[in-house]
């Protein structure tokens, strides 16, 4: 036990910057292999879709854009857009500003909920959605500034059930964690299929593609499924903790957790994600 609470207690000094408000371009991309087959899934049925139209692409916006690279690539499939990306971080828009020097790429520190009620040729937005409330009004308000022929993608996580995000619940329900956060946890405002369908139909018709795949993952211990889940989800718990010391109690009480289902080897971890590609006709 010892031995764990000194790895614990390294793990806070190692991530003291990365456990913040902000978000870290360093430890989100630490598992950037294993996350981007979403986006290339995604993407892929883009260029199907853009290919079976006649519409032509001027002008596109990526949500959450994060350090930019994924922003940098549809330059690659729509070489003469304008391509703006918006994320509501400092260090990402930073860090994309730093990797990326291209005329048609642009880059906004932005809250998505205040993007403007202008017309695009595409919104696209990688893992980024489910942080957003309400996604009725959401994907609806999206889908109306998509010029018509255009599109709309995104891809969201449909891992809330998973056992590692129940621990988080359960640890947060714990004293003394369940006073400081007054009963709060993390609730997930992601729809099901058939309701993000019935919601893009009044402008898309048929011409839509929305899936749910589960893409499996092998982590090397416990250890990694900590490293993973704090670039997303441990890190929605720990920005409502007001000092340090209550936030290395939560990782550790949450490792302890996820040590005691997995004391040694490799973890299974099913990456489970909703893609939903549409073109707008009316």
């Amino acid at each position: 036990m010892k031995q764990f609470t000194k790895q614990v207690s390294k793990f806070i000094r190692t991530h003291s910057t990365q456990l913040t408000k902000d978000w870290n371009p360093a430890l989100y991309e630490k598992f950037k292999q294993e996350r981007s087959q979403p986006w290339f899934d995604m993407l892929n049925t883009v260029t199907k879709f853009q290919k079976s139209g006649a519409h032509t692409f001027k002008k596109i916006v990526d949500l959450g854009c994060g350090t930019g690279d994924y922003t940098a690539q549809l330059l690659e499939k729509f070489p003469k857009c304008k391509i703006i990306g918006v994320d509501n971080s400092p260090a990402m828009i930073k860090e994309c500003k730093e990797r990326h020097n291209h005329p048609d790429l642009e880059f906004k520190l932005l809250q998505i909920e205040d993007l403007e009620n202008e017309m695009f040729d595409m919104i696209v937005s990688n893992s980024s959605l489910h942080w957003i409330p309400d996604h009725p009004k959401l994907v609806e308000k999206l889908i109306k500034m998509v010029n018509v022929g255009g599109i709309l993608a995104f891809q969201v996580p449909t891992n809330h059930t998973q056992e590692f995000y129940v621990m988080m619940k359960e640890v947060a329900l714990e004293k003394p964690f369940v006073d400081e956060l007054k009963g709060w946890t993390l609730r997930w405002p992601c729809l099901e299929i058939d309701q993000y369908a019935e919601l893009l139909h009044p402008y898309c018709g048929k011409q839509m593609q929305i899936v749910e795949r589960m893409y499996p993952h092998i982590l090397n211990n416990a250890d990694a499924v900590v490293d993973w889940v704090s670039g997303t989800g441990l890190r929605s718990y720990l920005n409502r903790f007001e000092n340090e010391d209550m936030k290395e109690k939560f990782v550790h009480r949450f490792s302890e957790k996820v040590k005691e289902k997995y004391p040694s080897g490799e973890v299974f971890f099913p990456f489970r994600r909703i893609i939903a590609v549409a073109t707008r006709i009316k």
